[in-house]
């Protein structure tokens, strides 16, 4: 066997530069990259301004740091070059090109250094480089005639690929304050977007709560910091930022545990310099043995923290809702999402809601991941029975919510929990654990005034945080908060009116005057009011026969049955399905006969709650159409047997959950008024 050698050129392809913008930084994230640059040249600190002109569409960052020699900025455009040392925030030698061509197709660098009269200049331009550009033939420009007692880098980006929503300004602030916080306070370095500079915003906590620790690895080094408790809880600043050479590398990470309201007031640092991270600085290497070994060790350290974290939280916990009024107006929040237009076009956007069926699956793991009802924004599902346990329980099935934002599919939950004063409710998306959480404020000054916090409080605050969410997701201006909650709440408004109009049903003195009206003798009319109707029904649809019913109520056969023929119109199922039976058995159209007695269930209870049949079959929401709605969906299945799509399609073409719903409510309804008279 021969072996021949050929020499190949591995030089890269041009379109290798752009693509390593393709690497899912946040604007936050690669300005944070550019940073970095500035402060590894700042000779004692620097001052760092930021200018983003939308308008003009441009980002420019300029540094009074050291700056570049000639040999240093015709390097910083090789991908893969660094003359940093271990222990600089930047060392790969790809942050500057990713930050850029994350956040534009152009950009524009130009330094100098000082004691300098030179000024070096390098110009990428995507488009350019990938039509015409050569490796070998970048060119630098240098002009002469710089200010020898300055020295300064500028960069500018155009062409930019980002997009501009209303909180732009304030999250960006938010995000550099937290990772740079370090560098801030103690005056290394200062930062100005738009003119204004970012704060230092170090974390309040109880002083008696902070805890140092040093866990020591196997190999000898350190990693130290400290946990606490904050005076103000936080879903957003709970956690523990983790550092490496005072570079925040993860911010409010739940590190060491699961995340969950009563743990919202954990927090602390932890500087792990001696731990590998990615080539992009944003997540630490957590397959490396030592970080699985710190890992191990910091669980355990934490366990007694978590105890007193969630201990403190107990303490001061409002008392909440009933279980029961909280479930039902959580499930009543997600119906009332399913009749909000504005919120279907964010849970779809872009979407032909004709054609969402087709497609409309969330973006969950693999054990979450499941089918939604077509056009449904929020769905309410049981979780799967654990398969491990095998012994029969009689217990409820858990309910999950879920609500789709922007094509993605969440789990939906509130709670509790200890935030500023001024602040009424916290809501965030948390996509690592694929839920929308909104937590109402056990401080808020309302609550001072206020007995116990009442449904009109959740309502309000909660429909709030949902769509703030769900305008966040989408990049959409919190300005139209009010607008959209507004709506969301009068749609819960109509739904929780049919829950009242339907508890109403049940009281006491509604029966009494319905057994009232029937134990007279002497009366020969056979028009009922809405609550004989109703105590009628609740016996005929309980299981109880026309001389059951006369027995209980001291009247004559006839005379029940006079009632509930002439006043409710009430089909005999014998009578029908055997008219039905006759008619198949001697070919006859039994689709016809079906649609009869549809039209008769919905004819007669249009007439006896005196309403037009189109107001019953309408979109209406009024009060007094739920109680005849309710009872015809009921009726149409109890009677006819007919399945709940069909049923929604005679019903103007509803959602079948709708019809479950009504069912349900109306079966609950006589089965309670039953367990009342034994």
């Amino acid at each position: 066997m021969t072996i021949r050698t050929k020499k190949i050129d591995i030089t890269p392809d041009k379109t290798l530069f752009p693509k390593i913008g393709q690497t899912g930084y946040t604007v936050a994230q690669a300005l944070s990259e550019l940073i970095d640059n500035s402060i590894d040249a700042r000779d004692g600190s620097v001052n760092l301004d930021i200018k983003v002109d939308k308008k003009k569409g441009y980002i420019l960052i300029a540094d009074d740091g050291a700056g570049m020699d000639e040999e240093v900025a015709a390097n910083s455009i090789k991908l893969g070059s660094s003359r940093k040392k271990e222990g600089d925030l930047g060392q790969f030698g790809i942050g500057l090109k990713a930050a850029c061509m994350s956040l534009g197709k152009k950009f524009t660098l130009e330094t100098s250094p000082k004691n300098h009269d030179e000024e070096f200049v390098l110009i990428f331009d995507e488009d350019d480089f990938v039509s015409t550009g050569n490796w070998k033939e970048f060119e630098l420009q240098i002009k002469k005639g710089a200010d020898k007692n300055k020295s300064f880098t500028r960069i500018k980006i155009e062409k930019l690929k980002i997009k501009f929503y209303g909180t732009f300004f304030e999250v960006l602030k938010r995000h550099l304050s937290e990772r740079f916080t370090p560098f801030i306070a103690n005056g290394e370095v200062v930062i100005k977007i738009n003119g204004e500079k970012v704060k230092a915003e170090p974390s309040e906590i109880f002083s008696d709560s902070k805890r140092d620790f040093s866990i020591k690895l196997s190999n000898g080094e350190t990693i130290t910091g400290w946990t606490g408790i904050l005076k103000v809880g936080s879903v957003e600043r709970s956690g523990f930022n983790l550092y490496r050479y005072k570079r925040l590398i993860r911010v409010h990470e739940k590190l060491g545990y699961v995340y969950h309201p009563s743990k919202m007031a954990i927090t602390g640092e932890i500087h792990m310099d001696p731990l590998p991270v990615t080539i992009n600085k944003r997540e630490f290497e957590t397959e490396n043995e030592y970080y699985i070994e710190f890992f191990e060790k910091f669980c355990e350290y934490l366990k007694p923290i978590l105890a007193e974290v969630q201990k403190r939280h107990q303490e001061e916990k409002i008392k909440d809702l009933p279980r029961e009024i909280k479930e039902t107006l959580k499930d009543n929040i997600l119906k009332a999402l399913n009749e909000t237009e504005e919120l279907k076009e964010l849970a779809f956007p872009g979407a032909d809601t004709k054609k969402r069926s087709e497609n409309n699956e969330g973006e969950l793991d693999d054990q979450e991941q499941r089918k939604s009802p077509e056009n449904e924004v929020a769905v309410v599902e049981n979780e799967p029975e654990e398969t491990k346990d095998r012994t029969p329980k009689q217990t409820q099935p858990n309910r999950v919510r879920f609500m789709t934002i922007a094509g993605h599919r969440y789990r939906f939950d509130y709670d509790w929990g200890s935030l500023e004063e001024s602040i009424a409710k916290e809501a965030y998306l948390d996509k690592e654990r694929n839920t929308i959480m909104v937590i109402l404020n056990t401080h808020y000054h309302i609550l001072k005034v206020l007995p116990k916090p009442d449904i009109f409080y959740h309502v309000i605050f909660l429909t709030e945080g949902i769509v703030e969410v769900f305008l966040r997701e989408n990049n959409i201006s919190l300005e139209k908060v009010v607008g959209l909650r507004d709506k969301l709440t009068q749609q819960l408004a109509d739904i929780m009116a049919e829950d009242v109009a339907t508890d109403d049903a049940k009281k006491d003195s509604q029966i009494l005057g319905a057994q009232t009206y029937l134990l007279n003798p002497e009366r020969t009319d056979v028009s009922l009011t809405e609550n004989e109707r109703l105590v009628l029904e609740q016996r005929l649809e309980g299981g109880k026969t026309y001389q059951e019913i006369a027995n209980e109520l001291h009247v004559s056969r006839q005379r029940v049955e006079q009632l509930f023929r002439t006043g409710l119109n009430k089909i005999n199922r014998i009578d029908k399905l055997e008219s039905v039976e006759e008619a198949e058995e001697k070919g006859i159209d039994t689709s016809k006969i079906i649609t009869e007695n549809i039209n008769s269930v919905i004819e007669s209870t249009a007439r006896n709650y005196s309403i037009k049949i189109a107001d019953l079959l309408g979109n209406r929401r009024q009060a007094d159409l739920i109680l005849p709605r309710h009872t015809v969906m009921y009726l149409l299945r109890k009677e006819l047997n007919l399945s709940f799509p069909k049923i929604a399609e005679v019903m103007g073409k509803r959602d079948h959950t709708t019809i479950m719903y009504a069912h349900n409510k109306m079966k609950k309804l006589i089965e309670n008024s039953d367990s009342a008279k034994k």
